[in-house]
Parts: structure tokens; sequence; C-alpha cells
């Protein structure tokens, strides 16, 4: 059975059955408020404030695993933008207002495979099957090389903000 999940202000994420609309699980963050799933095969990724990004089973609702995002910051996950597939999981991590970081987890084990320092806040982040892309504050838009997370090219608009980033048919959608 299919499942659509949702996560919720009470801090939780709840799967409910599509056929039915009935609930088949719930998960408990350790914060006040889960931040939006995101799948990636049969794991569904979800964080919180407190700085921690799970990886849920899909089939049954339990942790597979819990990654703690070491910064030295409050901010957490960086507005929880996320993305996965069934090798890594992509996240934009906390910071403060001049610094943000994008991480590659492990979507198996739950490690860290590498990180990138961007010198201000980093708002979304996407993919394609080479490069991860994520765009800053400051109107930066980075692509990396998906495995070693080396930075391929930066482009920068003057008096441009993004916000969201999406990516198809070879060419970066920013907004």
């Amino acid at each position: 059975e299919e499942v659509v999940c949702a996560a919720t202000a009470d801090g939780y994420l709840y799967a409910v059955k599509t056929d039915s609309g009935k609930l088949d699980w719930r998960f408990g963050v350790s914060e006040d408020t889960a931040y939006p799933p995101v799948l990636g095969g049969k794991t569904v990724y979800s964080g919180d404030k407190r700085r921690e990004l799970y990886a849920i089973d899909t089939d049954n609702g339990e942790e597979k695993w819990r990654f703690d995002i070491d910064v030295d910051s409050d901010k957490g996950l960086r507005d929880g933008y996320i993305c996965a597939n069934k090798e890594t999981v992509y996240v934009c991590g906390g910071g403060s207002l001049l610094e943000g970081y994008l991480y590659a987890i492990d979507a198996v084990g739950g490690y860290k495979k590498w990180s990138f320092e961007i010198k201000d806040r980093v708002h979304s982040v996407t993919m394609d099957d080479e490069r991860v892309y994520c765009v800053s504050a400051e109107g930066g838009l980075y692509a990396l090389d998906r495995w070693s997370g080396d930075r391929l090219w930066h482009f920068k608009s003057d008096d441009v903000n993004y916000y969201s980033t999406t990516v198809s048919n070879e060419t970066v959608y920013v907004a």
C-alpha cells in the first residue's frame, strides 16, 4: 500500500494510506516542528529545529538512523530543505545569517560523505544525475559534484535573492 507523508507543527510526521485515508503510522521528532518530508527509495527523510535529520522506514515508520547536523548555531536544518535519492541525502544546514552548509549524507548508513560551506544562508537544494545545486540568500547559485562536493561553478545575479530551485532537461530554474 502507498502512503502520503505530512509533517506538522505538533512534532510528528504522519503517514496516511492513499487508498483509505487511514493513519498508517506516525513518527515523533525531538522538537515541536517536523520539517517537510522527502522520499528517497523506501525511506522518508525529515528534520527538526534541533539540527537532526531523520531517516524513517516508509513501511513501518521506524527510525533507520538519525544524523546531527553539527553546526555552532541554534538555526538547525535550514528551513527543512532536503532532497534525496537511494544513495545520498542532501540537506541545507544551519549556520547564521552569514554562513550555511550543504551536507551529503549516506542514505543507507547515515554518515556524512561531505559538506560544503557557503558564506551565506542556504535556501534550497535540488539535484540531477551528476550535480547538486543550491541557492543562497545573496543571490548565488552553486553547482557541486554530487559525489565529491567539489564546486563546479557559481552564478551570481546582482540584486536578486534566490529562495528555490529545480532542475529539468539540463537547465536549472531559480526563483
